[in-house]
């Protein structure tokens, strides 16, 4: 397994409110922050290679938790390619390196001699094959590069840098999960957290959708690039281990890739449906 592939952040391509169920894209009654799905509402979105239109879909709110991931797994008995193969990437924050290291699983994501998984924070150490068979199992799919972004950007195609805007910190509050300080010597946790977050720290999207910036990447289902080899996807969305003098990986624009066997401690699932 390439343990290097996805560095801290680094992205070798750039391309191109608090609140529940006052948020228009809100198909849910109440907000526990696991399952409930976001409608995301038909419209295009423009990249670096044209507008694209999309028809309606659903999104689940946050990110699949390990509870959640860990349902599918005690109801259908389903193994990990992490657990098969005895291993996941884990950064060192030493040498800010990614390590192969023995045993890390989505419920221990940086190895057994370190904390496991809290409930509430995303399910990590995944190959995009364990994202299908849970998006599968939920009745849905992982979702496209296009979906990720419509969404980000709340199915308006306003071109901005983040999903709430274009200052990072506005009015000097985090909105996302990200690194703060000299990566990856210091974090100042200026958002409050070293690694991951729990799913619902942040406020939601316009659309009500939690972290779709920040915390953990996104797998998608789409190609990084045409004829992209050994079917390298596109992965979404930054993470915590982002820094923005680094990679700025929380930009909507900003994109990452990995190869569909690989499982990283910063790499998670959200998945869509029918709308």
């Amino acid at each position: 397994m390439a343990a290097l592939l996805v560095s801290s952040c680094t992205l070798d391509h750039a391309s191109r409110d608090e609140g529940t169920s006052d948020h228009p894209g809100d198909t849910s009654h109440h907000d526990d922050g696991t399952s409930e799905r976001v409608r995301v509402p038909a419209g295009h979105v423009t990249t670096s290679d044209g507008q694209h239109e999309l028809t309606a879909f659903a999104l689940d709110r946050t990110f699949v938790t390990r509870a959640r991931f860990e349902r599918f797994v005690d109801e259908t008995g389903f193994v990990t390619r992490a657990e098969r193969e005895g291993d996941g990437n884990v950064l060192d924050l030493r040498s800010g390196h990614w390590t192969v290291v023995a045993g890390a699983t989505f419920r221990m994501p940086r190895g057994p001699d370190a904390e496991p998984a809290p409930a509430d924070h995303p399910a990590t150490q995944l190959s995009l094959d364990d994202a299908h068979a849970f998006c599968t199992w939920a009745g849905g799919r992982v979702p496209s590069e296009l979906e990720w972004e419509h969404a980000a950007r709340s199915a308006t195609d306003v071109q901005t840098t983040y999903p709430w805007g274009d200052e990072p910190y506005p009015d000097g509050r985090a909105r996302a999960n990200t690194w703060e300080g000299a990566f990856p010597s210091a974090n100042t946790l200026r958002d409050g957290h070293l690694f991951t977050s729990p799913v619902t720290a942040f406020p939601p999207s316009a659309l009500g959708l939690r972290d779709i910036v920040g915390n953990v990447w996104h797998w998608t289902s789409s190609p990084y690039e045409p004829g992209a080899p050994d079917g390298e996807v596109a992965l979404r969305g930054g993470s915590h281990l982002c820094d923005p003098d680094v990679c700025h990986g929380f930009r909507i624009e900003a994109r990452q890739h990995a190869w569909p066997r690989d499982r990283y401690a910063h790499v998670g699932i959200r998945c869509a449906y029918a709308p």
